[in-house]
Formats: C-alpha cells, sequence, structure tokens
C-alpha cells in the first residue's frame, strides 16, 4: 500500500495500518506524517471472499483441528489485503 501524500510504500505490518488510529479514524503515514483513512472496495471483498473461502473449504477445512480457524483467518486476510485501499483524510 503506498501513501495517498508521498506515494511511499506502508508495509501492511506497519503500526500506521494495524495500530489504532487517531481520533477521528485518521492515521499517520510514517515518511510525511501525511493523515490518511483505510477504506475498502465492497465489489473487490465480496468477490475475494467468495473465492477464497470456496478454494479454502475444499484446500485448508480437511486439515485436522486446525483446519476450520485457518480457512477463516485466511479469508479473512485476503479479503483485507485485496480490498484495502488508503485515502486522504480529511483535515
Amino acid at each position: 500500500m503506498n501513501c495517498p501524500h508521498c506515494s511511499k510504500a506502508i508495509s501492511l505490518f506497519s503500526p500506521a495500518i494495524l495500530g489504532p488510529s487517531k481520533p477521528g479514524g485518521a492515521r499517520l503515514c510514517p515518511h510525511c506524517e501525511g493523515k490518511f483513512a483505510i477504506t475498502g472496495d465492497p465489489k473487490i471483498a465480496v468477490v475475494v471472499a467468495i473465492g477464497v473461502a470456496v478454494v479454502g473449504f475444499f484446500v485448508l477445512r480437511p486439515i485436522p483441528v486446525v483446519g476450520g480457524p485457518l480457512w477463516g483467518f485466511v479469508t479473512v486476510f485476503a479479503t483485507f489485503v485485496a480490498a484495502a485501499r488508503l485515502k486522504k483524510a480529511d483535515a
């Protein structure tokens, strides 16, 4: 993901993405301190969630003990990664 202000890459595992947001829902770029918000594209989210869930049903669910939770985690994570977009936050 790239900052909408300075276009520098922000890691998915960065505290700017995974950490708590500032009051008003804004987050700060670790490079330029520009405010941004995380939004999602519902059309992409639905398509990815269905695709990953179907594949996971056959690949991950049959794994004993951890298959079900792993299937759920992979589906949610893949949906977030595919649908999340960064946009400039209102000042």
